[in-house]
């Protein structure tokens, strides 16, 4: 009885954390260039026990320990694309990344609400670097109708394996290979791409984590139950 209030529990936790990917995708719901995120699942270890009337046999019997927490995976699908006649926003029409140039190294991103700063280079919200297509930082003349480089796109092998840095930044990292140069992607100027978050779908994971975790808890009460029978009888 004791490891079926195991059991239960660890489908708890693990609705719990569902739960938590599902809220931080409805509070970015309105961040430009973000990317839905998906939690996944896997069983836990089993044991193999034998029944005394067969202890030779191997694995008739295998008690399971619950659920665990397997990975978080990110939807790189196309968000909407926004029109903001901004001449310093961009937005990619494609799978593709924009660089940027931060103080921990360069990380990429699909946030294209970028402003000329006051020295005259192209930067994020943040105060980072843009950069072009040879990785250098981009100025603009004072007489914005001279052409200037646009923003740098780049792409990888396996997105998946892109390691979230936080502020809409991703780094790359020996599973999602290196960045190389893309050639298919469109940069269309004076337009921003918007969150790919479906709230319909948000808020129906929202319900099934919900019944999954009330399944759970019913689980450790029906143990508990269990349990409390178990010792009065041995009284």
């Amino acid at each position: 009885m004791i490891q079926a209030l195991y059991t239960a529990a660890s489908g708890m936790t693990a609705q719990q954390k569902s739960m938590d990917v599902t809220a931080n995708n409805i509070a970015n719901i309105n961040t430009t260039g973000y990317k839905s995120k998906t939690a996944g699942f896997k069983d836990a270890i089993y044991r193999t026990m034998h029944t005394p009337a067969e202890e030779s046999a191997e694995n008739n019997l295998q008690q399971g320990h619950g659920v665990l927490l397997s990975d978080i995976k990110t939807a790189f699908t196309q968000g909407p694309i926004e029109e903001t006649g901004n001449p310093y926003d961009f937005a990619i029409f494609g799978t593709g990344f924009f660089a940027i140039e931060t103080n921990e190294g360069i990380r990429f991103t699909r946030d294209g609400s970028f402003h000329r700063g006051e020295t005259g280079f192209l930067l994020t919200k943040d105060g980072h670097y843009v950069l072009d297509s040879n990785r250098n930082r981009i100025f603009i003349p004072d007489n914005t109708n001279e052409d200037y480089p646009s923003p740098g796109v780049f792409e990888f092998t396996n997105p998946q394996g892109l390691s979230s840095e936080g502020a809409n930044y991703y780094s790359e990292t020996e599973v999602s290979g290196q960045a190389a140069l893309s050639g298919n992607d469109e940069v269309r100027k004076g337009f921003l791409e918007a969150s790919n978050v479906d709230t319909a779908e948000q808020l129906t994971r929202i319900i099934r984590s919900q019944r999954a975790y009330q399944v759970a808890a019913r689980a450790i009460t029906t143990a508990d139950q269990m349990e409390e029978i178990t010792n009065n009888i041995m009284r």
